[in-house]
C-alpha cells in the first residue's frame, strides 16, 4: 500500500476591516462570439435624389402604308338598293325627283361589318335611306331624309342587319 500525505491548511477567522476604494477599470477584453439582442430600428432617412432617366430605347418598325385610293363613284338617276360591289363606293344619286336608297338584309347582300358607303345627293331629289322589310335596322341622330342638293351621308354596317347613318340627314 502507498502512503498518502494530505496536507490540510487551517485558517483563522482574522478581522478584515473597512474597504478601500475601487481600483483603475482593467483593459476590454476579446470579442465575444455570442451576438446580443438587435436593437430597435432608427427612423427612416430622407428620400435621396432621383437618379438620372435611362437611355431611349430603339425606334420601332414602321408599319405599312394603307392603301389610298380614291372612290369609285356609283351613279344613280332612280330608286336603287345597295349591291356588294357597293361596300366602300361613293353612290351618286342624281334625279330631279325624290328617290329611295334600300339597304338589304345581310341574307342577301353580306356586307362585312366595317363597310362603309357614302351617298350624295346630286339632284334636287332628295333621297329617303330604307330598310328593306323592317329586317334592317338603322341607327340615326336626326333622321334618315337628305337635307339638299349637295348634301352627302355616310353608312357604316355595325353588326349582321345594323348601320349607322350620319352627315347631311334631317326627317
Amino acid at each position: 500500500m502507498s502512503d498518502v500525505t494530505t496536507n490540510v491548511t487551517t485558517h483563522k477567522a482574522v478581522d478584515v476591516g473597512t474597504l478601500g476604494p475601487t481600483g483603475p477599470t482593467g483593459d476590454t477584453g476579446a470579442a465575444s462570439i455570442i451576438a446580443g439582442p438587435t436593437g430597435p430600428t432608427g427612423d427612416k432617412g430622407d428620400t435621396g435624389d432621383k437618379g438620372d432617366t435611362g437611355a431611349k430605347g430603339d425606334t420601332g418598325t414602321k408599319g405599312d402604308t394603307g392603301d389610298i385610293s380614291a372612290l369609285s363613284i356609283n351613279g344613280q338617276t332612280g330608286d336603287y338598293t345597295l349591291v356588294i360591289a357597293d361596300a366602300g363606293k361613293w353612290i351618286d344619286m342624281d334625279s330631279s325627283s325624290p328617290q329611295t336608297l334600300t339597304i338589304p338584309k345581310n341574307s342577301v347582300v353580306a356586307f362585312a361589318v366595317g363597310t362603309m358607303i357614302l351617298i350624295r345627293q346630286a339632284g334636287s331629289g332628295t333621297i329617303t335611306i330604307a330598310p328593306v322589310d323592317g329586317d334592317v335596322t338603322i341607327e340615326d341622330k336626326d333622321g334618315l331624309v337628305t337635307l339638299g342638293q349637295q348634301a352627302v351621308a355616310t353608312l357604316f354596317k355595325v353588326a349582321t342587319d345594323t348601320w349607322v347613318a350620319f352627315g347631311a340627314l334631317g326627317v
